[in-house]
């Protein structure tokens, strides 16, 4: 019932989708077509109106506006400066209101000291310099961070953001400001001053407020953190990223990002942890708001509102965006680079330049080298610009002068793609860049390495905000098609914006692949790339509304006015039940003081970890290191085969000795040959076989049948040594079979397993479960049953010899009856 339920939602999208499609292009079809005629009828073809040029005026409010523009610049500063005092000194509302009252008392003061005439146009001038001061204010307030420590009470302070890139931002802002303003005067500064409070202002006031420092790594996930710190370690210490080691998350969150979170924090786990909720998730949080604002920046209500949904993601609408609190396990962070991409779209689409084409080209070659997720994205962007020429087209024009957009942008991906390509031969990474894409499947970059058939278990899945997720993203898709193809068949206007709507339709159409096959938390890694369309599709739909009825107002009463009016009214319905924004807001000024100031958690024995509140993680990487150098040595090597990166490949700078970062890497067949050979070739003495906390119930099937060769070489090749570990991250180390006490280990060295310890052990390590591919097996046994996974029974005689891996596909009634023949049960399932 799970897949067909999965088919039934594909069709419901796809259905309507070619309804609508057919139902648009039909007229067209029909003009050259005369059979067709009868279903269109013999009415001209509609010509669509395009707005890519028109420019809205921004309108100028009276004193009370201008008087509430120089309080948003104020109340950044004061928030920066409540920010940077510690906690405890005084509540932050003190510190809010006394800078916004000031600021706005000099900047008056200021513009009226010649003349009360054009006072809002100097106050303008002033605000727009010292907006431009900004960036530095936030690098001194930075400059206050620290983190207590509890063991010593010692101070470790850290200077997180640099000063010369902020000085450079102000400087570049203020000659820019002075060189427009020599150019177009001061009537017209309001509008700069507009957009310099949308763009720059409101994210440095929403970067602040949502940046958090934790005290503690809190929940240590191995494998997911391992994903990043793997990755983040390798390249800092002269690995080359596609070259010499793979990741399946992307460059941004898998190498990047934690390297520059190592930078400014330390290497440790605790380092990753401190640079996500610092400045990573702030800055993904920033770019949704920019994404967001670029398409509805003409109505102020609207902006406000996604600065509330983004400020109190806990709160807003139920919580469902409450994955913005961040989530080091999902790296939502990864699709920060949307949003340049799809500003780049907007700027090409409303003026198709040259230049604009090549730095489309540039944002979306490099989003998908960011994050190779979003290859969806950048295939629905590249398909955009073609559908606007298209829809445009009239017989008899030149094919060359109409679609000069589309011929323009794609010359701008192919300079992207060209410069990609120079930068990662530069690095010498350029070839295995290409590899990486062929080794791996491509349903691995949509779904991150999904396994075969595992469906939609509806049971399982909480009914809650993830329920709204699932079904608003097909619904707002469904109606950004529709609202597209209404505009169209009405002969209403087209706006830049709306095409850049149904690209984001058509990106999270595709994308949505993975919230079909991973109906669990990876739901909202949908929610973040769709956030831009709902709220778009939310507000377009509001201001339709407004200016259907404009002609019932008053005419000398602008239509921008009624649709912020209009926007108010929806905003206080939708949101006043959800969020309790007041004692929220009052909560969280209270104690500004403690965003950036923290007292840590116990530091762990080992440096790497950090600072941590999971001490049973903490004393097995002791234990598995004091275990193995008392045995083997400091030299001896590792080899993870259970998915734990975090804590050998990071923790006990155990790299890995092939490109493939951790075993869930190895599932293909030439992933699987190369690393035996690397495996033959530097013969490690410890096999990681697996561990409590193992990841193999995702898909109910364990390593060494999904890794079928590579498993049986490990089974071959080593054996059963021992268990490590606290309760609940036990490890199974197995030994290289020519290793022995007083054989290149000491006399007083740990030896093997053997006998019924071995047997009891190897019994309990796994079931003999293939997990969801059964569904895909068409071996029948006997009796007319399908194959099933079933529990692996103990044999009843001695075992005799080892059974290849492939031998286990039969049937379970014959394959348990081959067990017996198992070398002591040395091969697990297969």
């Amino acid at each position: 019932m799970n897949r067909y339920w999965q088919v039934a939602l594909l069709w419901m999208l796809l259905m309507p989708l070619i309804a609508v499609f057919v139902w648009s292009l039909l007229p067209r079809l029909a003009s050259s077509r005369p059979m067709l005629r009868s279903f269109v009828g013999d009415r001209a073809l509609p010509r669509v109106n395009f707005d890519d040029t028109v420019v809205v005026e921004t309108l100028r409010g009276g004193a009370a506006d201008s008087l509430a523009r120089l309080a948003v610049v104020g109340a950044t500063a004061g928030l920066l400066v409540a920010v940077s005092f510690g906690p405890g000194l005084t509540n932050g509302w003190w510190w809010l209101v006394l800078c916004g009252a000031t600021y706005m008392g000099v900047v008056m003061l200021l513009a009226r000291t010649r003349t009360t005439n054009g006072w809002r146009d100097r106050a303008a001038v002033l605000n727009l310099f010292a907006s431009s001061l900004l960036p530095v204010v936030l690098w001194w307030a930075a400059g206050t961070t620290y983190v207590t420590r509890i063991d010593n009470g010692r101070r470790v302070e850290y200077q997180w953001i640099p000063l010369v890139p902020m000085v450079i931002v102000a400087v570049v802002l203020m000659l820019c400001d002075a060189a427009w303003l020599r150019r177009n005067g001061i009537a017209r500064v309001y509008q700069r001053e507009r957009s310099r409070l949308v763009f720059l202002v409101v994210p440095v006031m929403l970067f602040t407020w949502v940046s958090r420092l934790r005290g503690s790594t809190e929940r240590i996930d191995v494998f997911h953190h391992g994903e990043s710190l793997n990755g983040g370690w390798l390249w800092a210490t002269g690995r080359v990223p596609w070259r010499d080691f793979f990741f399946n998350v992307g460059f941004y969150p898998a190498v990047f990002a934690p390297r520059a979170a190592f930078r400014l924090f330390g290497t440790s786990m605790w380092g990753l942890t401190a640079g996500t909720y610092m400045f990573l998730i702030p800055i993904l949080v920033v770019t949704i708001y920019i994404a967001c604002a670029v398409l509805v920046t003409r109505y102020w209500v609207a902006l406000v509102a996604i600065v509330m949904l983004l400020a109190f993601p806990a709160e807003a609408m139920g919580g469902f965006l409450r994955i913005l609190d961040g989530d080091a396990t999902l790296f939502v962070f990864r699709f920060t680079f949307m949003a340049p991409a799809m500003v780049a779209l907007l700027l090409f689409l409303r003026k198709s330049t040259w230049l604009r084409a090549v730095v489309f080209g540039v944002l979306v070659v490099l989003n998908v080298i960011m994050s190779s997720e979003t290859i969806v994205f950048a295939t629905a962007f590249c398909v955009t610009i073609f559908a606007r020429d298209l829809v445009g087209w009239r017989r008899g024009r030149r094919v060359a002068t109409h679609f000069a957009a589309t011929f323009k942008g794609a010359a701008g991906m192919l300079v992207g793609m060209g410069l990609a390509a120079a930068v990662l031969w530069r690095m010498g990474a350029l070839g295995a860049y290409v590899g990486w894409w062929r080794i791996f499947p491509f349903r691995w970059y949509i779904e991150t390495g999904n396994p075969i058939g595992l469906g939609t278990n509806i049971d399982e899945f909480r009914w809650g905000s993830e329920w709204v997720v699932f079904f608003a993203i097909p619904i707002s898709v469904l109606c950004c098609i529709l609202f597209a193809v209404w505009r169209l068949r009405t002969r209403r206007e087209i706006r830049a914006e709306d095409w850049v709507a149904l690209a984001l339709a058509l990106g999270n159409l595709l994308f949505y692949q993975k919230a079909l096959n991973r109906p669990d938390s990876h739901v909202y890694q949908s929610l973040i790339t769709s956030i831009p369309l709902w709220f778009y599709m939310v507000v377009r739909a509001i201001t339709t509304v407004a200016e259907t009825v404009k002609h019932r107002e008053v005419a000398d009463v602008p239509w921008e006015r009624r649709s912020n009016t209009w926007l108010a009214i929806a905003t206080v319905v939708a949101l006043f039940p959800f969020m309790p924004v007041a004692s929220a807001l009052n909560a969280e000024m209270s104690e500004a003081g403690s965003r950036w100031k923290v007292t840590s958690a116990p530091p762990a024995p080992i440096d790497r970890i950090g600072y941590t509140d999971d001490p049973a993680f903490a004393q097995t990487a002791v234990s598995v290191r004091d275990f193995v150098d008392s045995n083997l040595g400091r030299d001896a090597l590792i080899f993870d085969f259970a998915n734990a990166s975090g804590l050998y490949n990071f923790v006990l700078d155990e790299r890995p000795l092939t490109r493939f970062s951790y075993a869930l890497q190895m599932s293909t067949r030439p992933a699987m040959r190369e690393v035996i050979a690397a495996l033959r070739q530097r013969s490690p003495e410890v096999v990681v076989y697996a561990w409590a906390g193992s990841i193999d119930e995702w898909d109910e099937i364990p390593n060494s049948i999904r890794h079928y060769d590579l498993g049986e070489y490990i089974l071959r090749n080593y054996s059963l040594w021992a268990v490590v570990g606290e309760k609940g991250h036990e490890q199974t180390l197995m030994l290289r079979n020519d290793l022995r006490p007083g054989y290149l280990m000491p006399a007083g060295a740990t030896p093997v397993m053997s006998g019924e310890e071995k047997v009891n052990e190897m019994f309990d390590l796994q079931d003999c479960n293939w997990g969801h591919s059964v569904n895909h097996l068409k071996v029948v046994p006997e009796g007319g049953e399908r194959v099933k996974a079933g529990r692996l029974q103990r044999p009843k005689r001695s075992p005799l010899r080892v059974l290849p891996m492939t031998a286990a596909l039969s049937s379970c009634r014959e394959w348990q009856s081959r067990v017996s023949t198992m070398q002591q049960a040395n091969l697990m399932c297969g």
